[in-house]
Formats: C-alpha cells, sequence, structure tokens
C-alpha cells in the first residue's frame, strides 16, 4: 500500500495527489537558469513494464526495475519580456530505472532480495553541543539541521572565535555568513545581538563608551574617530563640530556576560578578512564552490538559493516548531 502510495500508478496524472514521487517533481520543479532564458517545467511522469520477470532477474543476477519516464515542457522566454514565452518544446524523458517492489513486498537489487528497514535519523531542529578541550577551554557547538537543504554548525574555539560550517566542509569565521545574508557592516553585526545603543551628544552617559566603528568624515573619507576609541570630552567637542546629533556606541545594559559575547563577536571579526556583503558573497561563493564567482550578483543569487530558496531550503513544520520552541520564537 505504501508503495502505491509512492509511485500512486494507477492513478490518472490529473487526479494524483501531491505525496511521493509527484511530490518530489513538483517541488523541484520548474527550473530555471540564471537569466530565464529557458523554464523546463514537469507535467507528469509515467512508468513502464518490468523487463525481465521476479524469476528471470533472480537467474540473471540483475535488479527488478522499472523504466520512469518523464514529459517536460522547455519554454524559450523573450529576450524583452521573461513573462513570455516564444517557443514551448514538449519531450517525454527517460529519467532512468527505478526499483519496483515484487508482489512479496521486496526488492531485487543485482541478485539479491532485500527488504526496506526504517532507519532512526536527526529530525530537523537546532541541536547545542559542549565539550571540553584538552587544555580546560569549554568548546560550544550548534548545528542547526533543516528538513531539505544544507546542514549549518556553528562552533566556538579555545581564543574564543566563532566558526561556521556549511555541509561539513572548511570552517570559516561566523560573521562572514552573517555579512553574507545582510548583517553588512561591524554596527549590523553588533545591532544583531542587541549590543548597541544609540546615544544623543548631549547625553551625560556618553563619556566613557566605546566606538563600535570608525567615524569617517564624510567629506573627505578621512578616519576621523577610530573604532574602540573611548568617548571623552575632546572626542564630543570633534563631533559637536561635525554637528553630529546622534552616535551608536556599546550599549550601556552591557553586563559582565555580554562583555564576553562582545570579546567574542570582536575576536570573529578580527579573523573575517571582509567588510561588507559584497566582498563576503564572493569569498563565501570561493569557499562553497570551486572557482571565483564571475560577479557579485551571482554570489548573491547562489546564497540566496542555498539558505532562502523554498526548493533548495526548508526547515519543514518539525524543524520551524522546534526552533521556535527553543528560541521561544513565533515565526511562521
Amino acid at each position: 500500500n505504501s508503495m502505491e502510495d509512492f509511485f500512486q500508478e494507477h492513478t490518472l496524472p490529473e487526479k494524483r495527489e501531491n505525496k511521493g514521487l509527484e511530490s518530489v517533481f513538483r517541488n523541484m520543479f520548474p527550473i530555471e537558469d540564471n537569466h530565464k532564458n529557458y523554464v523546463l517545467e514537469y507535467k507528469y511522469y509515467f512508468l513502464g513494464q518490468p523487463r525481465y520477470t521476479v524469476k528471470e532477474v533472480l537467474e540473471r543476477r540483475i535488479s527488478y526495475t522499472v523504466p520512469l519516464k518523464v514529459k517536460f515542457i522547455l519554454h524559450i522566454t523573450d529576450e524583452n519580456d521573461r513573462s513570455k514565452y516564444i517557443q514551448s518544446i514538449e519531450q517525454d524523458v527517460f529519467f532512468g530505472n527505478i526499483p519496483y517492489m515484487t508482489n512479496s513486498g521486496t526488492f531485487i537489487i543485482n541478485g539479491a532480495e532485500r527488504v526496506v528497514v526504517s532507519q532512526l535519523q536527526r529530525s530537523p531542529g537546532v541541536f547545542f553541543d559542549q565539550s571540553i578541550h584538552p587544555n580546560g577551554t569549554k568548546i560550544f557547538q550548534a548545528r542547526l539541521i533543516p528538513f531539505r537543504g544544507s546542514w549549518v554548525d556553528f562552533t566556538t574555539d579555545i581564543y574564543d572565535c566563532i566558526y561556521a560550517i556549511i555541509d561539513r566542509r572548511r570552517k570559516f569565521p561566523a560573521t562572514l555568513l552573517l555579512r553574507a545574508i545582510g548583517f553588512s557592516s561591524d554596527a549590523d553585526l553588533l545591532n544583531a545581538f542587541a549590543l548597541t545603543e544609540e546615544y544623543s551628544i548631549n547625553d551625560k552617559n556618553i563619556i566613557g563608551k566605546t566606538m563600535i566603528e570608525d567615524y569617517v568624515d564624510q567629506e573627505t573619507g578621512e578616519i576621523l574617530i577610530e573604532m574602540d576609541t573611548v568617548i571623552d570630552d575632546e572626542i564630543i567637542k570633534l563631533l559637536n563640530s561635525k554637528q553630529v546629533k546622534k552616535i551608536l556606541l556599546l550599549g550601556s545594559k552591557i553586563g559582565k556576560d555580554d562583555n564576553l559575547y562582545v570579546e567574542m563577536i570582536r575576536n570573529t571579526m578580527a579573523k573575517d578578512p571582509t567588510k561588507s556583503q559584497d566582498d563576503a558573497l564572493m569569498l563565501l561563493y570561493r569557499h562553497l564552490r570551486t572557482g571565483d564567482a564571475p560577479n557579485v550578483e551571482v554570489a548573491r543569487k547562489f546564497i540566496d538559493k542555498m539558505f532562502f530558496s523554498t526548493k533548495k531550503y526548508d526547515l519543514g513544520a518539525v524543524g520551524r516548531y522546534r526552533i521556535n520552541k527553543k528560541f521561544g520564537l513565533n515565526s511562521p
């Protein structure tokens, strides 16, 4: 019954439900190239007949399979208006042979009769872990597992830096990933963790606070106040002379623990060779694909598809529920 549910072989293509093999094709198509010159649209699939009987398959020591064919339509778009098609080509495509179940509920692969065994796997969500480094430092890990898409790991090291690893490849500073998805400047990054506050220049509490980024003269482009400078009367005079009314500094509500957060983010930024979203996109593309991106737009589309396209990345209902529960969120 579950195999029949998966193939929906005896159901008319237009009456098939969005489950099993039908669901896979519907989720993956239509696919298009980067410039939307061509769009490949899925219509329906159909299964052929097994080439050999079960007995012949066992004697020949081959697999018991059926051919899977798919009807596709290739649309060629208009150069001036990508929403219009100037030509559509319809064709049946042989997709490959797919293992077929025998009447006794088994599959035959290379002449060996096998059954499907259910397997336990980690459910989507976020998992936290910690371990002790031989020198006594605590190392923390977090793993984000989606229902479909790239796994992202975060880990700290003995120097209090945070690294990210996508699909268990090479690790890189976590701020690189954050910059690539939109937290471009250092101020944006600290802001994302609620570690900054906007102050009025006339506020008495401003003395002793720390600059979170370089203050640049808008006319000359010269750096007037460097990052990490502590605000004193001289600096307030300078800011007043430039008619600055408000300035973003490290927050006043930062406790002892928060100082460690600032330190960790700062350490990670120090290891991060990028300073803007465009730099981060290009470098991340190089980490994940062999070779350089031809331009920023290609790198942006690549990262966008990787994490923000429902076809490529999906937390699933379970993953979303578990992440909401873990972080006290209410995201849909």
